[in-house]
């Protein structure tokens, strides 16, 4: 760019000088007044006559010093920064692209951003690969090895597993979408989506027709039952892992959904997944169970004698009258699978599409990539909170069912961003639209209050804004947890795996079965005694639940919020003394004194300044003052004069406020209501 000369006022320096605006510049300010100087744009550079501006990620380095060898060291330095800072994104974007669906890469890749949800409605196979055994092996290898050991072998003897399952699956040209827990989704044909590859990827592939998609699946279905079914754990030489599958086919739907802080969901729905779930329930372990449309059309493409059907299912939610059929055999002439589109082969990601990537992959994750972590350092047990969140009143065949489901995506991750949890997956098939989400990737010493606080929330303005036709059914768990990626090198997922967390959705599906006015959040043991005398919420025990897959009877507490007046009073209960610190408490008492003075204690997070504020508020009682301690959290935001409310219920506790407090009581009872304006 050449910057064209331009007269100027206001200082002798800069008369006849060329201005330019550009983002990659030299910037010599030097030349001007400071007074003009400092009014200058940052991204401004001023010369006294016509000049060069390079972009320094093009530019000849060689040539442009020796025309300027004023300026040769500083573009030197300039250039080995840019380069630096090019290379460590392009590391990131590319270890982010493991955790992202082959379908969103290709997406990210299109050259117009995703500003808004999107929704298509397409032909797929797609099937439910299901594995058992990872949640005790995650207990053994704990047991034996330790939280930090045994959180790194679980870690390698499950991807290895999963490496091989991957492999398969990409081969035949399958898109893995999730990792449902100890299971994986797969989508065939998603990748053909020319509204969402571009033209980048037009002409790629031959566009196939759903029969070839079916057959590709079936083929690789089989493959996996038959050759990873009672897979031995080194090490546990009673311990195998055990697989089925389901598969089912037809039009689907896609959506990119969600957007609140710039976090997006890619979720499948639709008929083919139920009819997917219902098949995959009836399989057995080593068993491919498929749809009963899936059946018909492999025969239409193959022939009767080329497929071999066993034993019928029962009939399932999905498919009542049509049930699934167990699929034995299938003779493929050859394989004419295409590998699927992935990065280095099809699909190149560069430092570019850094931020695209992180807005499809948990926050937690990406800053640890930043960080320069790899995925030996992303594995370990850690205790957490766990919920499963269920919500009922979506209708996938609807016409609105585009903005209907982003209403919902946007409203979960609003919530749980104020209260500074995680989404870790959106998943919707047989058992209905969920969510699974953690607190505790970042750290609170009260996260186990902030997801069940969170949790009543959410399950009250979801009903309330829909006026009940979008309701939520929630279990929550709390207990150690295995975080860790999950899959191989070119496709992986951070996921979480425990007993509680299975719990988790057991509580959830038992939680929905009871109506709205019985209460739909389920709250276990250990969560409830993590939350403690909580001074927002209040626990009500239930009836014991005989949970699947738990030998014990649980105990479901239902929570709900306490009024105002409650939660101000109880923060002050069973506070255990200070330890230590007593030069800050002097130092704070002193400040705290002065009449008018505000003092604020600052520090990182868990480091005692609740335990220092509260000391303060008891060393500080006397005669003439009264010292009140308030601790409020997110939702006192949206509270007008939440801090008062507070203060005022604190006072009217004290004995000169009886008259006082008897009157309010008098005036808020139930029988004077309609004498209040």
């Amino acid at each position: 760019l050449t910057g064209a000369s331009s007269r100027r006022s206001g200082g002798s320096a800069a008369q006849g000088a060329a201005v330019v605006h550009a983002p990659f510049l030299l910037k010599e300010r030097s030349l001007l007044d400071p007074s003009d100087a400092a009014k200058l744009p940052r991204t401004t550079v001023v010369a006294r006559e016509a000049c060069h501006v390079y972009s320094l990620a093009r530019v000849d380095f060689e040539r442009l010093s020796d025309e300027y060898p004023q300026f040769r060291e500083r573009l030197r330095r300039a250039a080995e920064r840019q380069h630096g800072d090019d290379s460590e994104r392009a590391r990131v974007a590319n270890f982010l692209a493991r955790f992202t669906p082959s379908v969103v890469l290709q997406r990210i890749c299109r050259a117009e951003p995703l500003r808004a949800h999107e929704y298509v409605r397409f032909p797929a196979a797609v099937g439910f690969v299901d594995i058992s055994g990872f949640t005790q092996l995650s207990m053994l290898l704990r047991e034996s090895q330790g939280q930090r050991s045994g959180a790194e072998t679980l870690n390698r003897i499950v991807n290895e597993y999963m490496r091989a399952l991957i492999t398969r699956i990409q081969q035949s040209g399958g898109d893995t979408i999730k990792f449902a827990g100890d299971a994986i989704l797969v989508v065939w044909g998603g990748n053909q989506l020319d509204d969402w590859a571009g033209s980048a990827f037009a002409g790629m592939r031959r566009r196939k027709t759903l029969p070839e998609l079916l057959v590709d699946a079936a083929a690789c279905c089989l493959d996996l039952v038959t050759a990873y079914n009672e897979y031995p754990v080194p090490g546990f030489q009673s311990l195998t892992l055990k697989l089925h599958a389901g598969l089912a086919g037809g039009e689907v739907a896609a959506f990119f959904a969600g957007g609140y802080n710039s976090l997006w969901e890619y979720v499948v729905a639709g008929a083919p997944i139920d009819e997917m779930s219902d098949a995959a329930n009836e399989a057995e372990s080593g068993e491919l169970f498929v749809s009963a449309e899936c059946a018909r059309e492999l025969r239409g493409a193959l022939g009767d004698a080329r497929v071999g059907l066993g034993r019928e299912g029962k009939p399932g939610e999905a498919s009542p009258l049509a049930p699934s059929v167990h699929l034995a055999r299938l003779d493929v002439e050859e394989d004419a699978a295409e590998a699927l589109p992935m990065v280095g082969a099809g699909i190149q990601i560069s430092h570019a599409h850094e931020t695209a990537l992180t807005s499809f992959v948990l926050p937690f994750v990406a800053r640890r990539a930043a960080s320069g972590q790899t995925s030996a350092w992303m594995c370990e047990f850690r205790m957490a909170t766990m919920l499963f969140v269920k919500v009922d009143g979506l209708d996938y065949r609807a016409a609105t069912i585009a903005d209907d489901l982003q209403r919902v995506v946007w409203t979960v991750q609003m919530f749980v961003a104020r209260f500074e949890g995680t989404v870790l997956r959106l998943i919707v098939d047989d058992k209905g639209t969920r969510f699974k989400l953690a607190f505790g990737l970042s750290q609170h010493e009260d996260d186990a209050e902030r997801a069940v606080s969170m949790a009543v929330q959410l399950e009250h303005h979801m009903r309330s804004v829909s006026g009940g036709a979008v309701i939520c059914a929630i279990g929550v768990t709390t207990g150690v947890t295995f975080l860790g990626d999950v899959g191989s090198d070119s496709r992986c997922e951070y996921t979480t795996t425990g007993a509680h967390v299975n719990m988790a959705a057991r509580l959830m599906s038992a939680a929905a079965k009871r109506s709205v006015e019985e209460g739909r959040l389920f709250v276990d043991e250990q969560t409830r005694q993590q939350v403690g005398d909580s001074s927002v919420l209040h626990f009500s025990a239930g009836p014991a639940l005989t949970l699947k897959g738990i030998d014990a009877p649980v105990v479901p507490y239902v929570p709900s919020v306490r009024e105002a007046v409650d939660r101000a009073l109880v923060s002050e209960k069973g506070v255990r003394p200070l330890v230590g610190q007593q030069a800050l408490m002097r130092e704070v008492l002193e400040h705290a004194a002065t009449p008018g003075a505000v003092t604020v204690v600052y520090g990182s997070q868990g480091c005692g300044k609740t335990k220092v504020v509260r000391e303060v508020c008891k060393r500080a009682q006397s005669a003439r003052s009264r010292a009140i301690f308030l601790s409020l959290d997110m939702r006192d935001g949206e509270t007008p004069l939440a801090v008062w409310q507070g203060v005022l219920a604190h006072l009217l506790e004290a004995d000169g406020a009886a008259p006082l407090r008897n009157d309010l009581l008098k005036i808020a009872a139930e029988d004077n209501s309609d004498k209040l304006v």
